[in-house]
């Protein structure tokens, strides 16, 4: 879905906005966003959720594809 500062400790360092370098820039929109925002979010605007999500992966970071 997105980062989030909620999901761990190395989250809370991020910013809504942060510069890679002079010409990339990287937006994180649900940054400060609450678990049950996302799941609102999700429901009104009919959204499915990866499978993966109910087997416990909460990031595709956690997978070794």
């Amino acid at each position: 879905m997105g980062l989030r500062c909620t999901e761990g400790r190395t989250q809370t360092n991020y910013r809504k906005l942060e510069y890679r370098d002079k010409d990339l820039a990287k937006l994180n929109p649900i940054l400060i966003w609450e678990e049950r925002e996302i799941w609102q979010y999700l429901a009104m605007n009919a959204i499915k959720v990866n499978m993966l999500y109910q087997e416990s992966y909460r990031s595709l970071g956690y997978c070794n594809w």
